[in-house]
């Protein structure tokens, strides 16, 4: 079902198709990146900067006092309390550079510490995921709802791990998969763009997501898009505090609580 769309969302989607068009063009010089690094990586950089003001000179047209955030100053997001953009001008780097074809220039709107507006767009697919608090979430204008099935007999999980913890990822994969013994079949997914993951599950592409050791700016679009397709997120014990514990699990409740069981069983 399609709604009538939020003013703010509608400079979103303005600002992430645009972008995403300067993706399609510059998509064929990642043949540069992966061939030749060094220069490979100031390519890189000039299409990703390319982005962010593409992206940030439609928000400030609209919105000339709001603060907008990147990776390099996200430090910043948990401390203001002042209306904020995030930008992830390509989310899932690696997968662009080695023409991987899945990634997604992503954009979140905060205010007063919450996520109101959450936009991830995969420019080659023509995929558009978005959400407005209270509002739900859609794929290209039509609703989207996360399931609650709990008589599935396969289950596709995504898992994500900084290079911190790399070296307990096989534990968690472990425990995922012990905590799921009655699903015959279970399967992992390290895909490379944690956007894409987030907006997947509440797609129901994936039934829940597994993300160790993140930074808050690798969550905090997907998270909004989980909320509102009806999904819980929370962190390894079971609490809203993942943007603190940087530690989340994505999905529908059955298969978070199972988790969470499993989890605490192995891990804790």
């Amino acid at each position: 079902m399609r709604n009538t769309m939020h003013p703010m969302l509608n400079i979103a989607v303005q600002a992430v198709r645009k972008a995403g068009s300067l993706i399609l063009k510059n998509y064929e010089l990642s043949d540069i990146v992966s061939n030749n690094l060094r220069n490979g990586d100031s390519v890189f950089s000039a299409i990703n900067m390319a982005l962010e003001d593409i992206i940030r000179n439609i928000i400030q047209k609209f919105y000339p006092n709001h603060s907008i955030l990147t990776k390099e100053n996200n430090n910043l997001l948990v401390k203001s309390k002042n209306p904020i953009w995030i930008i992830h001008p390509i989310d899932g780097s690696c997968n662009f550079m080695k023409r991987l074809p899945h990634f997604s220039v992503s954009l979140a709107f905060i205010t007063q510490g919450r996520t109101e507006i959450a936009v991830i767009y995969d420019p080659l697919r023509n995929e558009l995921f978005s959400a407005v608090r209270g509002q739900g979430t859609q794929l290209n204008s039509y609703r989207i709802r996360n399931n609650h099935l709990r008589n599935i007999s396969s289950a596709l999980f995504a898992i994500d791990c900084s290079l911190k913890y790399r070296e307990y990822l096989a534990k968690y994969i472990s425990a995922i998969a012990k905590s799921m013994n009655n699903i015959k079949n279970i399967d992992f997914r390290i895909t490379g763009s944690t956007d894409l993951d987030l907006a997947y599950v509440a797609a129901n592409r994936i039934d829940a997501y597994c993300g160790i050791g993140l930074i808050n700016y690798n969550f905090i679009v997907g998270e909004l898009l989980i909320q509102e397709s009806g999904g819980l997120i929370t962190d390894f014990n079971g609490s809203p505090y993942y943007k603190i514990s940087n530690n989340i699990l994505a999905g529908n409740t059955y298969i978070i609580k199972k988790l969470l069981l499993g989890i605490r069983e192995k891990l804790c």
